[in-house]
């Protein structure tokens, strides 16, 4: 073990002993005492970047604070209670079919063979971006799907037209992280209508309407997809680390900058998604079959009343007997890639279920109503949207907790802004783009990391040629939502 990770569970032991031994057994309320787990969460996940392990110790520390020496009978059957509250499981299920569908399009071959299609209609640079731009667009309704489809299969189109692999990077990126999370059928989309369910602000099976509301409050990706859109037509210029990578290609140094740098342990977890999106049946499929489980999706969806969780479970089945029946899968390969997607969801899965404890088990003590009750005296119900979005955008650029912040936040949110009389949709609007913003920008984001290798572009390079387009949309999010919450 690292002298590092020796000084941070010595410290994490030390607080465990400390609130222990200090705390009152079944206190209704800890007051302070109740920030203290999630601060220690968020610390730890800071410094180590391990989140599933920072929910645990986060919960666990919660747990412990009330109830002592039954802390881990307690944990364990909140555990329980979480996975089987009916909108948390059903959350979790679309989730794991979400990673199938992803998977199977994957495994066929269809995903790369649309993106190969598409990238024959280029016929000059501006034109390989505009189709690199829109077919991240279609495939958006899955942000690793697109950013590992286009990615891999638009770069060497990109390449002709010496077009830096950087810029490519970005313009994968932005419909990927933008538009899954604007579309109704995005997972970002489906995960955030969920956790409206989940909260109680919205009915169940009304997520998705409850979360179209929100949908045009959401300017920081709103704003980054238009000034992407605008720098591939040209009327934003390249600039900063960009302009510099165009001006290494026309000099023909443009293959110091696009090697892919041996960077194994930040990219490891975007190898797999890789690897699958690049494997391929012997059976080439017909184009009009990559179209199909989308469009089914979409109509069983919206025929069960935007039941995304049926309309996912539907569109498997009813692939699989397409697909069988046309030889593109055996029924044993079609349910081992279902599986094989469905793993891959699991780790999310995980987060989740820990990230569902920690917020009960911080309720339980007091938590939410004394950070509410010092909002409420603080906070200028007007200014509560811009705070957000400043605040979290500051600790999400320096480690992104992706879906896990809207987990943590949005409970928290919904009671703050209701209790100080602030604009609910704008505030939990500012506090998804402040998260979309870290996916976009940290360095450490796993959807960057992603992108950096599916388009073979070194991460560095990857981080500080997107990140001036990037700065101009949070700019725009900041007085958006300062003339939000001032107006509105």
């Amino acid at each position: 073990m690292k002298k590092k990770d020796i000084y941070i569970y010595l410290t994490m032991s030390i607080v465990f002993l400390v609130v222990a031994i200090a705390t009152p057994d079944g206190a209704k309320s800890y007051g302070a005492w109740s920030i203290l787990p999630p601060v220690i969460m968020f610390s730890f996940i800071m410094v180590t970047q391990k989140v599933l392990e920072g929910f645990i110790w986060g919960g666990l520390l919660a747990v412990l604070m009330k109830y002592k020496a039954s802390v881990l009978l307690t944990y364990n059957e909140r555990i329980i209670e979480q996975i089987t509250n009916p909108d948390n499981l059903w959350l979790m299920l679309v989730l794991l079919f979400i990673g199938a569908i992803a998977e199977i399009l994957d495994k066929s071959g269809l995903s790369k063979q649309f993106g190969l299609w598409a990238g024959k209609k280029a016929k000059n640079s501006k034109m390989a971006l505009i189709i690199n731009y829109f077919t991240g667009v279609f495939l958006s309704f899955d942000l690793y799907l697109s950013a590992s489809t286009v990615g891999t299969c638009i770069t060497p189109v990109n390449d002709k037209f010496k077009i830096p692999r950087q810029k490519t990077a970005m313009v994968t990126l932005s419909p990927a992280i933008s538009l899954t999370h604007l579309i109704p059928i995005g997972t970002g989309a489906i995960f955030i209508s969920g956790l409206l369910v989940t909260n109680g602000y919205a009915p169940s099976g009304e997520g998705i309407s409850a979360f179209l509301k929100i949908v045009p409050l959401l300017f920081f990706p709103i704003a980054f997809l238009i000034i992407t859109l605008l720098n591939v037509l040209g009327v934003i210029p390249n600039i900063g680390a960009m302009k510099k990578a165009y001006q290494d290609m026309n000099n023909k140094k443009g293959e110091r900058l696009i090697e892919v740098e041996d960077n194994s342990s930040e990219i490891a977890v975007t190898t797999e998604v890789v690897n699958r999106s690049m494997t391929m049946e012997k059976k080439n499929p017909h184009l009009i079959n990559f179209f199909l489980p989308i469009v089914i999706f979409i109509s069983a969806t919206i025929y069960f009343g935007s039941d995304t969780q049926l309309g996912a479970f539907l569109t498997i089945l009813i692939t699989g007997i397409l697909f069988i029946a046309q030889g593109i899968f055996t029924p044993e390969r079609y349910v081992s890639t279902a599986l094989d997607g469905m793993k891959g969801m699991l780790e999310l899965v995980a987060i989740m279920a820990a990230a569902f404890v920690l917020a009960n088990s911080i309720t339980d003590i007091g938590f939410t109503h004394y950070i509410v009750g010092i909002i409420s005296a603080l906070v200028i119900p007007q200014l509560l949207p811009f705070v957000i979005f400043l605040v979290f955008s500051i600790t999400e650029f320096l480690v992104t907790l992706n879906w896990s912040l809207y987990i943590m936040g949005i409970p928290i949110l919904l009671e703050i802004s209701h209790s100080v009389g602030a604009n609910t949709p704008l505030t939990i609007a500012a506090l998804i783009s402040a998260g979309l913003w870290g996916a976009t920008s940290c360095i450490t984001s796993d959807i960057g990391l992603l992108t950096a290798y599916s388009t073979k572009t070194k991460v560095y390079d990857h981080f500080r040629t997107k990140l001036p387009y990037c700065i101009m949309a949070w700019i725009v999010s900041l007085i958006g939502y300062l003339v939000g919450g001032v107006f509105f």
